[in-house]
């Protein structure tokens, strides 16, 4: 057991890992965060962007992967979690310290909601949920609607002495001083430690440290940026006012897609069973689709999304491709682990 301590646990310099309810939100690992997260626009200039080609077929279908929430990129993401998750455990126990994982609770089944909630509200993650987890905060990963979490992992470090703390988490994190930089679409700029536990599982899934953070954050920085383009565009919200009309008028009181997933994101963390999540999340995604069918509201956002995708500067575009690769990669090294 390492340093005496047998049941160090983990509050991370990496960011929140917090349970199926975050989503693609909360594993994070940027230290730093710069302002402006809410004034993003995307490049609108006349003038040509001198950023090297790339076919518009490619792009679109990585921006779709990427930007589009529904039932594969919930299950997508449920099994890197817990991949990253298990994985993390196994290296902290041959270093000699104790780590229970986060569960996440039920994977993702087929029919369950199948919102896009690509361009129906803000981004769910705040500017805080980017700072670090040492055991000595509160953070404020939550999903929308819903109260802060905290893995029990964090509460357990929290208690453990400062210099007992500082070890377990260079045993987790790596040494703060091997830290790499991070500049998202929007010119938000961060830092991230490499080493630890938490990089070595990362590097193993993605091939490095920054391709893991890349597919965690970049989907969800240009999803905000697409938020401000949609938010001029009129026939899109006189379908999404339309689609909550015809919800309500379904029993089920959703201002937009973000909201109706988030009713069972509650449920989930409420620990409520599986059968009756199931057949909640089924009965919300049967009222969607024919919400969707009469309002048109994902035809219309797909159109944005693409007219918006492709104003984005060829570098942008260019890195949401090696995203979308990186992604596939790591969940083929998942799908052929032994990760049971």
């Amino acid at each position: 057991m390492a340093e005496g301590h047998p049941e160090r646990r983990r509050g991370t310099g990496t960011g929140p890992r917090c349970s199926a309810i975050r989503g693609v939100v909360a594993v994070l690992a940027l230290l730093a965060m710069v302002s402006g997260c809410t004034t993003h626009r995307t490049e609108r200039s006349d003038q040509p962007h001198r950023d090297p080609p790339v076919h518009r077929s490619a792009v679109l279908q990585a921006a779709g992967a990427l930007l589009v929430t529904d039932t594969d990129g919930r299950r997508q993401r449920w099994e890197l979690f817990r991949a990253e998750e298990l994985l993390d455990q196994r290296c902290m126990h041959r270093k000699g310290y104790r780590y229970l994982v986060t569960r996440l609770g039920h994977e993702p089944v087929a029919g369950a909601v199948t919102e896009d909630v690509t361009g129906s509200g803000p981004a769910t993650y705040d500017v805080q949920a980017l700072m670090p987890r040492t055991g000595a905060g509160t953070p404020r990963t939550r999903a929308a609607g819903s109260q802060p979490f905290v893995p029990p992992e964090d509460r357990y470090v929290r208690q453990l002495p400062k210099a007992a703390r500082q070890r377990y988490l260079v045993a987790l994190n790596g040494d703060p001083g091997d830290a790499g930089s991070l500049t998202l679409p929007s010119g938000a700029r961060g830092t991230y430690t490499r080493g630890g536990c938490v990089g070595e599982v990362r590097a193993r899934i993605y091939g490095s440290v920054r391709k893991a953070l890349q597919d965690k954050l970049v989907p969800q920085d240009v999803t905000r940026m697409f938020h401000a383009f949609l938010a001029s565009d009129r026939s899109y919200k006189s379908a999404l006012r339309m689609w909550h009309q015809c919800m309500a008028r379904k029993g089920f009181q959703a201002q937009n897609p973000s909201d109706a997933i988030a009713s069972v994101q509650a449920l989930a963390a409420r620990g409520t069973g599986a059968k009756t999540l199931d057949a909640r999340q089924h009965a919300v995604a049967a009222a969607d689709r024919l919400c969707d069918s009469a309002s048109h509201v994902r035809l219309l956002s797909e159109r944005a999304r693409v007219a918006f995708v492709g104003r984005l500067p060829g570098s942008v575009q260019s890195l949401l491709q090696q995203v979308y690769a990186a992604r596939k990669h790591a969940l083929a090294f998942v799908h052929r682990s032994d990760l049971t």
